[in-house]
Parts: C-alpha cells; sequence; structure tokens
C-alpha cells in the first residue's frame, strides 16, 4: 500500500497527520520514558539543517 497516492483528499490528509505529529511535543512523546531517551528526543527534535559544526565532534 502506498505512503500516499495521487488523491488531493489523500494528501491533504497526510499533510494533516504530519501537522499534528509535528505539533505534538517531546515532553508528550517521551512522559514515561527513560531520561536518556527524552534527552535524546529532545536532541533530535532541535536538530537544524543549518552548516554542521565540525568543532563539536571529537575523533
Amino acid at each position: 500500500m502506498p505512503l500516499y497516492s495521487n488523491s488531493f483528499s489523500s494528501f491533504n490528509d497526510w499533510c494533516l497527520v504530519c501537522k499534528k505529529k509535528m505539533a505534538t511535543s517531546p515532553k508528550t512523546l517521551s512522559g514515561f520514558c527513560p531520561a536518556p531517551f527524552r534527552n535524546l528526543l529532545e536532541y533530535v527534535v532541535n536538530l537544524t539543517f543549518g552548516m554542521p559544526t565540525y568543532a563539536k565532534i571529537s575523533i
């Protein structure tokens, strides 16, 4: 089954679901999870797609 079909209504439904998921806070998603998972989720949610900061990477 495809993720979404070419019809407008399916795409609109997909967009509504996506917006709902994006509006859910990390605190709500990880309410009963251990602290390390909450920290990871917060980190991932706050990632941006700008230029990488290589100074933070330790080799």
